[in-house]
């Protein structure tokens, strides 16, 4: 065995063992040997890939290409990089390329799949995907990728059964019993709930990289749960460089980029778009950068509006440096399209985490998380990563003002009987837990002729859950499921309840301050966690704060008296409707001194060289 030939081997197994800087040593020595290998560069671009040097793996195919006729293997990798590039057209070029060169190779349908998922095309991610099982069957992460897909056409009950065959042929597969649980949730199918729903969180809490923190924020109630997932997850972005940024110096604008992938049809951009376009230009200089599709009119909110959806995380956030950038604002954090990759590059002196993802990111690279004396009160700092900047009223600011309610529409065209109490949750139904659920049931037998009326988010979870009703001793006709719609039509609709009544560990958020602004009186359960305290954080800047549970005891006992006592109830809408108007809550003016008042403490801590740390307005 020549050296070349023992160093290779040497790279392959440490490349195998996943100790990638060490394998790109291995292949440069290589190379060094045997220049320009073909074979050496293949492998050398497969660790680049890993290592995240895509121009650099991108240039090493091509290099390998160059030298032999073309090889779907080397194609089919070379499509992965583009992908990671966000370069999704050039990707598929590239896969449909190798799978003209070799029909039956399944890793490049895989690869294919993934590609059109990227590109919106799921019916057709889904018909690669099969192709991919069907000359590879039981392949680990086909079968996965197949899931994927069929959860985002909300065919639950399929994403099951894949999984499930992918839990049976592979039990050690990573985080496959946190995919099958989640995608449960996501249909209310509580099969096995309570022992899966445990095993997750003991796994987590043992070190196990969360599959996705955010959907394990309606599982764990332990704050110490959510920052385990938040960690492990986190970790995987690699280390924060560099560890600092020199200051802009203070005596200027402050420059305050919000990074967002949600600047379209989306509750981010409904909640914050009054924010942006108010803040006091004579302090600040206020950007917004894209990662998704926009709508019409973003721009206007902005001093100047960045579209990086196509750039990688790394030129993001040298971009941001580049414009001098004082705070960046993570508005995504460990949700759908949120680029927490950007933040570890360090994309600004000072990065904040609010607003989208309600806990800890459980990273270094975020300094600050904006947040209130509700949502993270004293003593609870110890499971937060940042530092808290706590807002005296709410973190959770909306633009509701803007939306003015329209005519409120009837029960009868919403399906609802006319003189039955209705209690409703427009909650995500994943949100619904079981052991809330057996709350909701005790009520509905207990209110003769109430109902309870869900958002009706897919056909899995409208019938699990009325399978589980009937379970319960409640007949399935006493759950009325609404479509899902926005704006004034959903706002308006709401004035048909009686009492919202809010989910666990997960509670309303969007949907609180909705519900509220259309006078419709939330009732909610605060527990540990932050996703657990925001309805209350909320109830609390309306000036409910009785609305405002501790345990599933007094929850269920405030709901019954106030379906039993109509009195009671129309007081508090009374007091709500009339302090709409002048509620902390809904006061945008009043938040967005506070949150200016924050950007410019941070700032003066940086600019005197301390590090950050927690402080209240």
């Amino acid at each position: 065995m020549t050296g070349a030939e023992e160093l290779v081997e040497k790279g392959n197994t440490s490349l195998r063992q996943g100790r990638h800087e060490e394998a790109r040593r291995h292949y440069e020595q290589a190379l060094a040997l045997a220049p320009g290998h073909p074979g050496i560069l293949n492998n050398y671009a497969a660790v680049l890939e890993k290592l995240d040097q895509l121009d650099e793996a991108l240039a090493a195919y091509a290099q390998v290409q160059a030298q032999i006729p073309p090889h779907a293997g080397v194609l089919t990798n070379w499509s992965v990089v583009l992908m990671k590039l966000h370069r999704l057209d050039e990707a598929l070029a590239k896969i449909e390329q190798a799978i003209r060169l070799a029909p039956h190779y399944a890793e490049a349908f895989n690869c294919r799949g993934s590609i059109l998922f990227g590109l919106g095309r799921r019916q057709e991610a889904l018909e690669s995907y099969d192709r991919a099982t069907a000359l590879r069957p039981g392949h680990s992460t086909s079968l996965l990728n197949r899931a994927a897909v069929l959860q985002e056409l909300k065919r639950f009950k399929d994403a099951d059964l894949a999984l499930t065959e992918l839990l049976q042929r592979d039990p050690t597969f990573p985080r496959v019993r946190q995919l099958v649980l989640n995608n449960r949730l996501r249909g209310c199918d509580w099969t096995d709930y309570a022992a899966l729903a445990a095993d997750v969180v003991q796994r987590v809490e043992g070190g196990e990289v969360s599959v996705d923190p955010f959907y394990f924020l309606g599982i764990a109630d332990r704050a110490s749960s959510q920052l385990a997932a938040a960690r492990t997850f986190g970790a995987q972005y690699g280390r924060m460089a560099p560890e600092v940024l020199p200051s802009t110096g203070r005596g200027g604008r402050i420059h305050v980029a919000y990074v967002c992938a949600d600047f379209g049809n989306h509750a981010i951009w409904y909640l914050t778009r009054g924010l942006f376009k108010s803040h006091d230009r004579t302090r600040f200089k206020v950007s917004g950068v894209s990662m998704g599709p926009m709508r019409a009119g973003v721009s206007q909110h902005f001093d100047e509006l960045i579209d990086a959806s196509k750039d990688t995380d790394l030129d993001v956030a040298r971009l941001l440096q580049r414009r001098q950038v004082d705070i960046a604002v993570d508005l995504n954090g460990f949700t759908g399209g949120g680029r927490p990759g950007i933040f570890i590059h360090r994309a600004a002196p000072i990065q904040i985490n609010w607003i989208a993802y309600p806990g800890t990111m459980g990273m270094r690279a975020m300094d600050y998380i904006v947040a209130d004396r509700q949502v993270v009160p004293s003593g609870y700092e110890r499971f937060y990563s940042e530092s808290i900047i706590r807002l005296p009223d709410t973190y959770l600011m909306n633009n509701h003002r803007e939306h003015p309610i329209d005519r409120p529409s009837g029960r009868a065209e919403n399906g609802l009987p006319e003189k039955a109490f209705v209690f409703c949750c427009f909650n995500n139904n994943y949100k619904i837990r079981p052991d809330i659920f057996d709350i909701w049931m005790r009520l509905l037998r207990a209110v003769d002729g109430s109902v309870l009326w869900l958002l009706g988010d897919n056909a899995d979870a409208i019938a699990n859950l009325q399978r589980e009703a009937e379970r319960r001793g409640v007949a399935a006709s006493r759950l009325i499921f609404a479509v899902r719609t926005g704006g004034s039509a959903h706002l308006a609709r709401q004035a048909c309840a009686d009492l919202f009544l809010d989910t666990f560990p997960y509670t309303a958020h969007t949907t609180a301050t909705d519900a509220l602004w259309a006078g419709l009186p939330v009732l909610t359960c605060s527990g540990e966690t932050f996703a657990s305290r925001v309805a209350g954080s909320v109830l609390k800047a309306a000036g409910l704060p009785e609305l405002v549970t501790t345990n599933f005891a007094d929850y269920e006992r405030m709901a019954r008296t106030l379906a039993m006592e109509p009195d009671t109830l129309m007081q508090l809408k009374d007091r709500l409707r009339a302090g709409r108007s002048t509620c902390r809550l809904f006061d945008l003016d009043r938040f967005r001194g506070h949150i200016e008042t924050a950007y410019a403490m941070a700032c003066e801590r940086h600019w005197q060289g301390l590090p950050p740390a927690s402080f209240d307005i």
